[in-house]
């Protein structure tokens, strides 16, 4: 069986990032340094779900997961970024001698670029759990974007590649796994109507194997792992309160994701005897950026 803990890349909080609409360079002056900016983000979620892989097999109370990303122009057409991610759970049942309820944090690095409408990139990050006795995952990553956003009906789609560089699948006889997604989002045209302050899209993607990412009980490899479909909607918080005196510029967002799990993968508490597993998970975040 794949151990389900050990999977976990940013986007909402990792190297990719929002996929389908990744880092630009700067053209004005940062906070700290001409072509530089930072972002923090702050999020609840109802149930922690990554790639398709529950990550705690017990009662998760409350998940909050913090971040903390700085980018910085390499070149005209270049940017680095560098960021944090944590999981902080209060329930942390899987290792009983160490019961901490920070579960997660996440560190990467990426080189993003783009041209005309492509936006592609690598990145770097590295799996640590303090609440439980493993050792850090490191994973390679790389993908391609396209922003459609100029036409009336637009899906941005990307494809997303990551590999791990060190072995973290327990019924792969020493193997690293290697993992594909596609997916994208479709905006939602809310003129003239009462939620018109608020952005809204529908992000979709699909979880694919390409090798030994994702197995059956026996430890045969299944292609298929997962598919998720949201709505999700942002505002300014100046636009709920009437200003930005207060609370800053600062983002909130609110979503609700279907997952739709392939239950022939030993997912864990949601392997079925039959039939694909569907499960519900709402966000509510908060961000902002400078």
């Amino acid at each position: 069986m794949r151990s389900s803990k050990l999977t976990r890349l940013f986007s909402t909080a990792a190297v990719i990032g929002a996929l389908a609409t990744p880092a630009l360079a700067q053209e004005e002056e940062g906070i700290f340094i001409p072509g530089a900016s930072a972002e923090v983000t702050l999020d609840y979620v109802t149930q922690y779900f990554f790639r398709g892989y529950e990550q705690v097999d017990a009662d998760q109370g409350v998940v909050l997961q913090p971040g903390a990303s700085f980018t910085i122009d390499v070149n005209d057409n270049v940017t680095a970024t560098v960021g944090t991610w944590g999981s902080i759970h209060t329930d942390s049942p899987n290792n009983p001698s160490n019961p901490s309820s920070w579960y997660e944090q996440d560190y990467y690095a990426s080189l993003d670029t783009s041209n005309g409408g492509f936006a592609y990139g690598v990145g770097l990050t590295g799996y640590t759990y303090p609440a439980l006795a493993t050792t850090t995952v490191l994973e390679l990553s790389a993908y391609l974007a396209y922003d459609d956003s100029d036409n009336e009906f637009s899906i941005s789609p990307y494809a997303m590649i990551a590999t791990e560089l060190n072995n973290t699948n327990t019924n792969s006889g020493g193997k690293e796994a290697t993992y594909l997604e596609l997916g994208g989002s479709v905006a939602l045209d809310t003129d003239g109507t009462a939620i018109e302050a608020w952005d809204w899209s529908v992000p979709f993607a699909v979880g694919l194997s390409i090798d030994d990412y994702y197995n059956d009980a026996s430890g045969a490899e299944e292609f298929f792992g997962y598919a998720s479909v949201g709505l999700v909607g942002s505002i300014a918080m100046s636009e709920l309160i009437g200003s930005d005196e207060y609370l800053g510029a600062w983002d909130l967002s609110v979503g609700l994701t279907l997952l739709i799990l392939n239950s022939d993968v030993a997912l864990v508490d949601n392997a079925d005897d039959t039939g694909d597993n569907f499960q519900l998970v709402g966000t509510v975040g908060i961000s902002r950026e400078w």
